[in-house]
């Protein structure tokens, strides 16, 4: 029985339905559920009762996961330990981050970390998503902040996740909306989109597109650029609009504008990814201070 089927099973527990727990870990769903079958063979237990539209816990799979949850995290943390003193003067933790307002993503982290382990070494590289994304895949990092989305490359990496954050749409402080504190898509049918010419950007598009389609129309564009500086300059000149993550409102500077969309569905997951073969035990460790601090209440306000 391999460890991974535990967290599997906590995952499916806490989300309760086969297709978005197997998405969120990236295998497919017919392994997930042959790995939970594999488990409740080993308990000789059954902790799910599966129907057609449901998928619910036994008391069996209730008590299972209220014991299993916090044994696996200390397990987690107890190899990363060992890991650690093994390696002990040796340790090092690379960390890849967005090239915007990379300070916001670690606050006091930093600074914690260094001070309960000061034997590990911590760097760092900041760059824009895909670049992040493929100096992970290539180890040349160790962990890097971004987004739960299928990007190339997915299914290779695990994912930690923080926080939910809103999207927002970057448009001219002239144009007709900016007076107002948000907006519906349905508003932006007429605009013209500005997008950043990349595999990170064009998963982001995709969902963007199918929320354009179920708002009732086909948005215009998009109109592709190199680098997301060049969407801003655009921007400034009226060409036309893009949506971002909440923290690259800091963007919003010199003409520009951000306005919250008023669609629960126009979030996205931030989290920190890793591989899932990478054994620095540095990452573990890592993770927990920031479990420990609340996920999220770590970052620069």
């Amino acid at each position: 029985m391999k460890f991974d089927y535990l967290k599997e099973f906590i995952v499916l527990a806490d989300i309760l339905n086969f297709r978005m727990a197997a998405e969120r870990l990236y295998i497919t769903q017919s392994g997930l559920s042959k790995h939970i079958s594999i488990l409740e063979q080993y308990f000789s237990t059954q902790f799910f009762h599966r129907s057609t539209h449901s998928v619910v816990l036994t008391n069996e799979g209730k008590f299972f996961y209220n014991k299993i949850k916090p044994l696996v995290k200390d397990l987690e943390e107890l190899r990363g330990n060992l890991l650690t003193q093994a390696q002990n003067t040796s340790a090092a933790l690379n960390i890849g981050l967005p090239q915007f307002t990379m300070n916001d993503y670690l606050g006091e982290l930093p600074k914690l970390f260094q001070t309960r382990y000061p034997h590990i070494k911590l760097s760092y590289f900041a760059s824009d998503p895909d670049v992040n994304i493929e100096s992970l895949l290539s180890k040349k990092v160790d962990i890097i902040f971004i987004t739960n989305e299928p990007f190339p490359g997915a299914n290779k990496l695990a994912f930690h996740e923080l926080y939910s954050e809103p999207l927002v749409v970057l448009l001219p402080k002239k144009h007709k909306l900016a007076s107002q504190s948000s907006v519906l898509l349905e508003q932006l049918s007429d605009e013209n989109f500005l997008w950043v010419d990349s595999n990170y950007y064009s998963v982001l598009w995709s969902k963007i597109h199918t929320l354009c389609i179920e708002s009732g129309f086909e948005p215009k564009g998009p109109v592709m650029h190199s680098q997301l500086e060049a969407v801003l300059m655009n921007i400034r000149y009226g060409v036309g609009i893009t949506i971002v993550g909440n923290h690259l409102c800091i963007l919003a500077t010199q003409g520009i504008k951000h306005l919250k969309i008023n669609n629960e569905k126009c979030v996205r997951q931030q989290c920190f990814a890793y591989l899932k073969d990478n054994r620095n035990p540095a990452i573990l460790l890592f993770l927990k201070i920031i479990d420990e601090l609340g996920k999220g209440a770590w970052m620069c306000k």
